[in-house]
């Protein structure tokens, strides 16, 4: 029987499923100035469409890593965090933003990494304003 470096008995059966979870923060501050600046009804129209503006770009983005054209998904992520951040979605803009940076080197390896991560935190983002526009908050 295999042994790990403590002597310990391998067991080969267990196998631990690791699955990241992403934690979105919503910057209110931005979503302030957009409602100071527009009004209720202005600001709503203007997140609503940011919104799906960006969930169209990721499922575009995660196409666009599948068929490995690196370019227009360096666009389509600065897009992403050029939207993101003047609604309160830093974190989101910020993981846009290093996809974008991926591509341009052609750095597959971390783009898989980045693009995988903007995936989960995208999908977060999507439900969190989901569910505050449901809330009427």
């Amino acid at each position: 029987m295999r042994q790990d470096r403590n002597g310990a008995p391998c067991r080969m059966g267990n196998v631990v499923q690791i699955v990241p979870r992403e934690t979105v923060r919503i910057d209110h501050e931005p979503l302030a100035r957009l409602y100071a600046a527009l009004g209720t009804q202005g600001a709503e129209d203007v997140i609503a469409r940011a919104v799906e503006d960006i969930a169209h770009r990721l499922a575009r983005i995660e196409t666009d890593h599948r068929d490995l054209a690196f370019d227009r998904l360096e666009r389509g992520a600065r897009m992403v965090a050029a939207v993101a951040a003047p609604i309160g979605l830093g974190d989101l803009s910020r993981v846009s933003a290093h996809v974008a940076a991926c591509a341009l080197r052609n750095d597959a390896a971390a783009l898989g990494a980045t693009v995988a991560r903007l995936a989960r935190l995208g999908r977060r983002a999507m439900t969190d304003f989901g569910r505050m526009r449901q809330s009427g908050g």
